[in-house]
């Protein structure tokens, strides 16, 4: 039987909080599990994104077989 597509569902909604003032232009996501913490996937906004005071978070489409951030088909 063939593996005809999968879905990461190990990412939260609300993957990054913090406060603080800072750009962004993209984010890497790395397993800290893992010997020397290797990088996982890297992820462009598109776009700086700034927070002033704020709170910063990158929400994830629901993870299912067609909005997930990561499929394989």
């Amino acid at each position: 039987m063939a593996i005809t597509s999968a879905v990461c569902t190990s990412f939260k909604v609300e993957f990054l909080k913090g406060v603080h003032d800072f750009t962004a232009n993209g984010a890497l996501i790395y397993n800290d599990s893992a010997t020397g913490d290797p990088a996982v996937c890297a992820i462009a906004f598109g776009s700086d994104k700034t927070v002033t005071s704020g709170t910063f978070t990158i929400q994830f489409p629901t993870a299912d077989s067609t909005d997930a951030i990561i499929r394989i088909a």
